[in-house]
């Protein structure tokens, strides 16, 4: 069994989303769970109309509606093949939007948006995603069910970020979503929302259809998990910085969060968590090149060679370098300089630490920020600098001495101020000048691609 996941720019326009249907329709003799995102721009749409609801703007707010209806029936009207099956789904849109409206007079009788309110009107972008979905997938014989994600999905109450309760979800997934295969190879439903056990409909939050996908993934038992997008997969640097760029064909959990967590563009860690307890694979595709194999994400990869995948960086970094006191000793100043971090909101990204000194690298700091931290830290001695803090990515890196020595090849004639090695299995760290990180990138992805 397969979960196919589908974003927002797989659904875009009736071209992309009948390429959705043809790689859905390719794959023969497979049970196949579909997963939708709101077609792309929707659900900022129907945010920006909640929020001319609420301001009394109820006209705007129609017109905003309207404007939804007709884009998801012109696609109606462009993808789904034959007259029956066409005015059947427009009902289904009207029937959909004008439950819309009456939650924009519901917000603006109230002047009032409540975050339960909310969730039940972003809903509506995946409902009527997968509502057209559907009937194209009727029009061209392809045996399939529209299937409601609140049945499954259950979260607790906390709208705008449902927490997924995992064994209620497991328990309706099996029950209720796993005999439905008997019947059909295809089911198609929504990612993104949920409910509380109560029936409210709950949403889960931005990535949340990723998210979704995982959760059925999970429940299910699938044997692969798989997030279509507009990119080939993971790859080994940003394309604008290094057009030669090039998919990592496997990846571990472990490098993704590293990446993640650095803004590159790849899944959200948290998402697919509970799909990696489980240790399904999860593959990244690219919807307008099927043909590429992505990337496959698994929970660990100790069995694989260490090699280099990636390289990725975050300008504008402030470095923080602290003396410690030598009659204290070190651990203990390291404790009490993250409790000051917390105390003022502030993460480090990375940090090194010796007897005698701390270094800790975190995003800009506003001038009221470091007054604070300049209050926290008195006693110690400590200098900033700014750069860019640069990030390799890849496989039990630091347990190879050919790959370190391949690294030291590539930076030592560069102008380098640390470096952080042996922090994780999976990751070094460079901070330079930021002045110097479009060129420490482009050596390090040498090495990735030689």
């Amino acid at each position: 069994m397969f979960i196919m996941k589908f974003g927002g720019s797989s659904v875009g326009t009736a071209e992309s989303i009948v390429k959705v249907f043809d790689i859905v329709a390719r794959q023969v003799n497979t049970k196949i769970l579909v997963v939708l995102s709101a077609l792309k721009g929707i659900t900022d749409d129907i945010f920006a109309l909640t929020l001319l609801a609420k301001q009394n703007e109820l006209l705007q707010a129609q017109k905003r509606i309207d404007a939804i209806k007709d884009r998801h029936l012109e696609m109606i009207r462009e993808a789904v093949i034959g007259a029956d099956l066409q005015k059947q789904a427009e009902v289904e849109i009207e029937k959909l939007t004008n439950k819309l409206s009456q939650q924009a007079r519901g917000i603006s009788l109230l002047r009032e948006l409540a975050p339960a309110v909310l969730d039940k009107c972003l809903s509506y972008g995946e409902k009527l995603s997968t509502t057209v979905f559907y009937f194209i997938s009727r029009s061209r014989n392809l045996p399939c069910i529209l299937f409601s994600a609140e049945r499954v999905i259950k979260t607790d109450d906390v709208f705008g970020k449902g927490n997924p309760d995992y064994k209620s979800i497991r328990d309706n997934a099996q029950n209720e979503l796993l005999p439905i295969f008997d019947n059909y190879d295809v089911i198609i439903t929504q990612g993104f929302i949920g409910s509380t056990t109560q029936g409210k409909t709950t949403t889960l939050g931005r990535g949340g259809s990723d998210l979704s996908a995982s959760l059925f993934g999970m429940a299910l038992s699938a044997d692969e998990i798989q997030i279509w997008t507009d990119v080939s997969g993971v790859l080994s640097t940003d394309p604008r910085l290094a057009p030669e760029a090039v998919t990592i064909s496997s990846m571990s959990l472990s490098e993704i969060r590293e990446l993640s967590f650095f803004g590159a563009k790849v899944l959200h860690p948290e998402t697919i968590k509970p799909a990696m307890q489980d240790n399904i694979p999860i593959k990244v595709l690219n919807t307008f090149e099927p043909e590429n194999c992505g990337t496959t994400i698994r929970q660990e990869k100790s069995e694989v060679e260490p090699n280099f995948h990636s390289v990725t960086a975050k300008n504008n970094i402030l470095s923080i370098n602290i003396s410690l006191n030598s009659l204290s000793a070190s651990n203990k100043q390291i404790l009490d300089i993250f409790a000051i971090f917390e105390r003022y909101g502030i993460t480090a990204l990375a940090s090194s630490s010796s007897e005698s000194s701390f270094t800790a690298f975190v995003e800009p700091l506003a001038d009221r920020e470091i007054a604070l931290l300049r209050e926290g830290l008195f006693g110690y001695d400590f200098a900033f600098d700014s750069g860019s803090l640069i990030c390799l990515v890849g496989s039990r890196i630091t347990e190879s001495t050919a790959l370190f020595d391949k690294f030291h090849s590539a930076v030592k004639h560069l102008p380098v101020k640390y470096i952080l090695y042996g922090n994780s299995a999976e990751s070094i760290f460079i901070f330079a000048g930021e002045e110097h990180s479009h060129s420490l990138q482009a050596a390090l992805h040498n090495i990735i691609v030689a």
